[in-house]
């Protein structure tokens, strides 16, 4: 209804085919195991966040990568830092000062930018600047799913659409059910108008 009304911009979604991890995953059932094998410690499907994120910034993007945990999120801030893009962090850790000013500048910056989070970054976080929000963390939950997409969807001028990148993250049972459960929550929330 907010975007009908034009108080927030439209998000465009697309979903990513997951490149295929280096170990075989499809049949683990243990979630602490997926989650450390198939989503944080998962070397090819990090490359593509990276490659995407760095990607968006060349194109003049202020990009937002989402993740659960500062284990992952350290992971992506480096091979950020490989590609010479040093990345914003914000996440509950980090002192109150740090954190307030990294999102102050993530929301205010007109230039590329590469920002990490985690659900720290706070709901009332006004995130004008974003242009494009990366889900990195996976999960099913429709509230968490729309609360990360709603961080790029705030109007500001010039702005009319956030991208959004998604994983079909195909090679694990439960996170290929995962995959669809977001992208379906996207299509209830966000049906084109007729």
């Amino acid at each position: 209804k907010a975007v009908d009304l034009n108080l927030v911009v439209r998000p465009k979604y697309e979903m990513i085919q997951s490149p295929t991890p280096e170990r075989f995953l499809m049949d683990i059932k243990n979630w602490r195991e997926i989650l450390e094998r198939g989503i944080i410690g998962n070397k090819t499907r990090n490359v593509a966040i990276v490659n995407k994120a760095v990607e968006l910034y060349e194109q003049g993007r202020n990009v937002l990568i989402c993740v659960d945990e500062i284990s992952h999120l350290e992971i992506l801030k480096n091979r950020l830092i490989e590609k010479k893009i040093t990345p914003l962090i914000v996440h509950s850790q980090l002192p109150e000062q740090e954190r307030d000013s990294a999102i102050k500048h993530m929301s205010e910056t007109k230039d590329p930018c590469v920002s990490i989070a985690t659900m720290s970054i706070g709901e009332g976080a006004d995130l004008v600047s974003i242009s494009a929000v990366i889900l990195a963390s996976g999960g099913k939950g429709s509230i968490r799913f729309l609360q990360r997409i709603g961080r790029g969807m705030r109007l500001s001028e010039g702005k009319n659409e956030v991208l959004v990148f998604d994983f079909n993250d195909w090679f694990n049972k439960t996170l290929s059910s995962h995959s669809r459960q977001r992208k379906k929550h996207f299509e209830n929330i966000f049906k084109p108008k007729d």
